[in-house]
């Protein structure tokens, strides 16, 4: 055999082993540490997204009476409210939070934790970080300023008839969008 051969045999059988054991090993990132529980046009929430806003709904309240109590009472829903509140109205200025709002709300946030020593395991235990909690903080705003502008609804408010609305909303719009529950196998 040339050289040319056996350097090209060799390739092919380290590239094979390596395909192997890429096959071999599942991602533990992804398979049996978390679950796809649903899909909202293409994106997926996983059982680690609601476990964490359920541990944040008491830490990071939305401010709206309605919506925390949807959150708190349907946790997985709520994650899917967000989802389509923010396509709808996520470009458009009018409901977009100040920068000092995020922040003074983060900071407020922040304030919870003795130390930075107890924040950052908080962080650590959830998987969570600065970042990922401004983007929260900001999609709460968004869906606070959505809430008092289109539904006509005041952040005070949570009467049998805001409920209801909401659910309305919520199976008017639902038709819009791609959802998927996925159940567990």
């Amino acid at each position: 055999m040339s050289i040319i051969k056996k350097l090209l045999f060799v390739q092919l059988l380290l590239l094979f082993i390596q395909s192997n054991r890429a096959f071999g090993t599942p991602n533990q990132s992804v398979i049996g540490y978390d679950r796809i529980i649903a899909t909202f046009n293409e994106q997926i929430i996983t059982e680690q997204d609601v476990e964490n806003d359920v541990l944040l709904a008491s830490r990071l309240p939305i401010q709206s009476v309605l919506l925390q109590h949807y959150r708190q009472e349907y946790p997985l829903n709520f994650l899917l409210l967000q989802k389509q509140v923010k396509q709808l109205a996520g470009n458009i200025e009018l409901y977009q939070p100040s920068e000092n709002t995020v922040q003074r709300r983060f900071l407020e946030f922040r304030s919870q934790w003795q130390s930075i020593s107890e924040y950052e395991q908080f962080l650590s235990t959830t998987g969570l970080n600065d970042q990922r909690i401004l983007g929260i903080i900001s999609t709460h705003l968004l869906l606070e300023n959505y809430q008092t502008i289109n539904w006509g609804i005041t952040l005070d408010s949570n009467t049998i008839s805001n409920q209801t609305d909401l659910a309305s909303w919520i199976q008017k719009n639902k038709p819009s969008f791609k959802i998927r529950m996925l159940t567990a196998e």
